[in-house]
């Protein structure tokens, strides 16, 4: 179902909140708000958001991608999940082929392979899989073909979906030194924990940079919780960084990592996530270009973007949204944008 009356609340954050320019080929911002806020000082509901941007015009969707994917379900309802994962996504003519791994929050694996149909569309490109209403997903390419996104929000009888999938192209023949992480990154994370939790629900939206190089780095994050209190530091860590593009992430100390990711073909974007059923969390980051300098009249033109949600997520009463749009920037600071939402 469509919630049009949400939209403009969700376009009125992207000119006020954390908004992150590495490339102009793709834009990153991400939101936490209240909205409105009751008069006796405190929180009204509480809004936390991940929102993606491609420049209009990414054309000729073929080859592979890898992909990281979060997905969450019935979340207003007591048996709400969620899970997470990787996996490889083809394109080649009009057909689609996906294979998946991951986990859900319960600790089942997710495993799979699957065909399914795609087409260029109005608003970038559709893809079914499956014949169901409840298998149509939305895409977007960044004009330079190395960042896809795919969503998909619908209602299957009283069931609501949220699927949220960031994909990086890949280049088998492509084998990555450390000199294509070592540098500066600007990232945004959303994170989802203990969806299954009644009580001990926790939603969180992130920025900052990281700092790499060499197997070490520095993470520079602000995080922003359900009750709107954001914590900041800056924080250690290391890292490995496979001939394949993929990479793992560490706190001090640990053995396990705290997420795993893969690195474009050309070494510009990472997307990254959890890889426990207690977190449900999608990242992306972009490698910043010392020598470039981004202006208000350098931000033009049409981009698409894509958005999930959630509405206090931490109450009794929490809600998800995804969904997709249009922004159009003038380069003068104005910009205007529609969207419909999905909402559970």
């Amino acid at each position: 179902m469509l919630d049009n009356g949400f939209k403009n609340d969700v376009l009125n954050t992207i000119s006020k909140r954390f908004i992150s320019i590495a490339s102009l080929a793709i834009i990153l911002i991400s939101a936490a708000f209240s909205s409105p806020q009751k008069a006796d000082a405190q929180l009204g509901d509480v809004y936390q958001d991940i929102i993606m941007a491609t420049k209009d015009g990414g054309q000729g969707l073929q080859g592979e991608y890898k992909l990281r994917f979060a997905s969450i379900s019935n979340v207003e309802k007591e048996e709400r999940d969620g899970g997470q994962g990787k996996g490889t996504i083809s394109f080649s003519g009009n057909t689609v082929n996906v294979s998946v791994l991951g986990i859900e929050s319960d600790g089942d694996l997710i495993s799979g392979n699957f065909t399914g149909t795609f087409a260029a569309s109005s608003n970038g490109y559709t893809m079914t899989m499956g014949s169901g209403p409840s298998e149509n997903y939305f895409l977007n390419l960044s004009q330079d073909g190395e960042f896809l996104m795919i969503t998909r929000g619908e209602m299957e009888g009283s069931d609501s979906m949220h699927d949220q999938l960031v994909c990086v192209r890949n280049n088998p023949q492509r084998l990555f030194t450390d000199q294509d992480i070592s540098g500066t990154w600007r990232f945004r994370n959303f994170n989802l924990y203990d969806i299954e939790n009644n009580f001990d629900r926790e939603a969180e939206i992130c920025y900052g940079n990281l700092v790499a190089g060499s197997g070490q780095g520095t993470l520079q994050i602000t995080c922003i919780e359900w009750d709107l209190n954001s914590e900041s530091g800056t924080i250690p860590v290391s890292y490995t960084l496979q001939g394949n593009g993929e990479t793992a992430f560490y706190f001090p100390g640990e053995q396990t990592p705290f997420f795993k990711g893969q690195l474009s073909s050309d070494g510009r974007y990472m997307i990254t996530s959890s890889e426990e059923s207690d977190t449900q969390q999608i990242s992306v980051a972009m490698k910043k270009d010392p020598s470039k300098i981004h202006s208000t009249a350098g931000l033009t033109g049409t981009y698409r973007f894509q958005v999930l949600r959630v509405k206090n997520f931490s109450s009794s009463s929490p809600r998800a949204y995804s969904g997709y749009g249009t922004i159009n920037f003038d380069g003068a600071g104005n910009w205007t944008g529609s969207s419909p939402y999905f909402f559970s």
